[in-house]
């Protein structure tokens, strides 16, 4: 299991498969640290710009019923395990927020001049 850091969301993000209600995305990309990042926190270990692609799992720790999903997921995947996908973005070392997709990341955030592009993780 190990340690893990927790970015709360500031709105709910929902499974597109069986709807559970997801408030937050735990990482080891960050250190480890057990920190709770919410958005505008300073994140140790970030990038100054950066784009983490990170897996969120119906069910677990959330008081959900995570069968509904995974027997969804084996269906549609063939794998009961198959994650949903969450965009975490750093600018400037802070947490401002998450989004399902990588391109919407990208819009939601205002890379200066000076930089090119996002530093981009996939866990």
């Amino acid at each position: 299991m190990g340690c893990f850091d927790t970015f709360i969301f500031q709105a709910p993000l929902f499974c597109p498969v069986c709807g559970a209600v997801h408030e937050d995305v735990q990482s080891k990309s960050h250190g480890s640290n057990m920190y709770t990042y919410r958005v505008g926190d300073v994140v140790t270990g970030s990038e100054r710009y950066e784009i983490a692609q990170l897996e969120m799992y119906c069910g677990v720790g959330r008081g959900q019923e995570p069968r509904k999903c995974e027997n969804l997921r084996e269906k549609m995947f063939g794998n009961k395990y198959y994650p949903s996908t969450v965009y975490v973005l750093i600018e400037d070392h802070k947490f401002i927020g998450v989004a399902p997709t990588r391109n919407l990341a990208e819009l939601i955030g205002a890379l200066p001049d000076d930089v090119e592009d996002y530093y981009y993780y996939n866990y």
